[in-house]
């Protein structure tokens, strides 16, 4: 029993004592950390006033929180007046009482979300109140799902382009491009895959003995449909898929389980009859089980993928491949952390519960698994951290 705990623990011993330090939200004010810190955020929070009507204490309230990130803001985290879900409020006590701009950026930018939703009261009425923006999105990609669907009623593509599809919806992310930005959806170049281990994840999810595949999801609308695209692929050649969504409101376009079922409704209900038949076979896999919606507040928690609580880390055990979708996904996959980006990524997710494809557009200064000379191309297109953080590049790492 004592050899049985060695072997299991040990790694998660060596693993904590080489990871780097978290990136602090104010560490460096040249990064797109500290841009979100005072741009973004307060953007993004006066944006759920202007887009849900907002007026009275609500409002207020949005904006009282707004400024405690603004310039040179100097509000303080609070804790939650009803707990937490999740233990991502232990991990924030630390820094009760401490200014914004001193949390881990992981950290403190999921946890302003928590703090939104108990604003709006979420866990009494319901409301996804980012639903406008989503719509929205919805309406301007229309067109491309048309010609998708078209393409796909034509000629079955394949897996490896099923899943750079997948990794290219990933641009589309409402938290830091306009839901009218067509351009995020425009065709992109391999020479774009900074990573590239597709021939891997291919050989992989086509063995017969594949059966179970997960996806931790990311943002509605076009990214959406582009997984549903690959799932539709995947259920054909009959295995079961799982998507993991947010339980809350989250970054303004994170999908939510009612969001996955009112799309595949969306799409069906459309006049144009090759969208609405890819719609009502996915309606079909919800009904049948071939594809199945689960939630859990671990998501949404601001907590990295190591923090894994037991009864989400044998769901995603059971997977025989999870794909880990977008660029909050990957932060919380790595740990939003100071490492060399060209540290090994597979050092770095051997706890993983599961054989993994990370598909991610890079938006974030967090990043491993990057060989020195394609950062050196890199650098002569877009200087550091741009690269990094401007989505234009992506990675389809493998491991197992």
């Amino acid at each position: 029993l004592k050899l049985q705990f060695l072997y299991f623990i040990v790694p998660y011993l060596k693993m904590a004592s080489s990871r780097p330090k978290l990136m602090i939200m104010d560490d460096d004010e040249d990064t797109f950390r500290y841009y979100t810190l005072v741009k973004r955020v307060p953007g993004l929070i006066r944006g759920v006033v202007t887009d849900n009507n907002l007026t009275g204490e609500k409002a207020e309230k949005l904006e009282r929180l707004a400024l405690e990130f603004e310039g040179e803001g100097e509000g303080k985290v609070k804790g939650p007046s009803t707990p937490l879900d999740h233990d991502g409020y232990k991990v924030m006590e630390e820094y009760w009482g401490k200014m914004w701009r001193k949390t881990p950026w992981l950290h403190g930018e999921c946890y302003m979300y928590h703090v939104v939703a108990e604003i709006m009261e979420w866990k009494t009425n319901n409301v996804d109140y980012f639903t406008k923006n989503k719509d929205k999105s919805v309406e301007v990609c229309l067109p491309a799902i048309h010609t998708a669907c078209e393409g796909i009623a034509k000629a079955a593509p394949t897996t490896e382009t099923l899943i750079k599809g997948s990794l290219w919806g990933n641009k589309v992310d409402l938290c830091l491009f306009s839901d009218s930005d067509t351009s995020r959806m425009e065709a992109t170049d391999d020479a774009d895959i900074i990573v590239n281990n597709v021939a891997e994840v291919v050989t992989h999810v086509e063995q017969s003995s594949v059966k179970d595949v997960h996806f931790i999801a990311d943002n509605y609308g076009y990214e959406l449909f582009n997984d549903l695209l690959l799932i539709d692929h995947l259920a054909k050649e009959g295995k079961t898929c799982t998507i993991h969504c947010k339980d809350m409101p989250y970054f303004v376009s994170d999908t939510l389980v009612k969001d996955v079922i009112r799309f595949a409704a969306f799409l069906a209900e459309q006049a144009h009859e090759a969208t609405a038949t890819f719609g009502k076979r996915i309606q079909s896999y919800l009904e049948s089980g071939a594809l199945k919606l689960a939630t859990n507040p671990f998501w949404a928690a601001p907590l990295e993928f190591t923090d894994m609580p037991a009864a989400v880390k044998s769901l995603i055990a059971a997977s025989h491949l999870t794909f880990i979708k977008g660029d909050l996904n990957y932060r919380k996959l790595v740990g939003d952390r100071h490492w060399a980006r060209d540290h090994p990524f597979d050092e770095v997710v051997s706890y993983f519960p599961s054989p993994l494809c990370s598909l991610r557009t890079a938006k974030s200064e967090a990043c491993v698994g990057i060989a020195k000379e394609v950062q050196d191309r890199l650098e002569a297109l877009q200087p550091w951290p741009k690269w990094g953080c401007s989505g234009d590049f992506g990675v389809i790492h493998f491991w197992k």
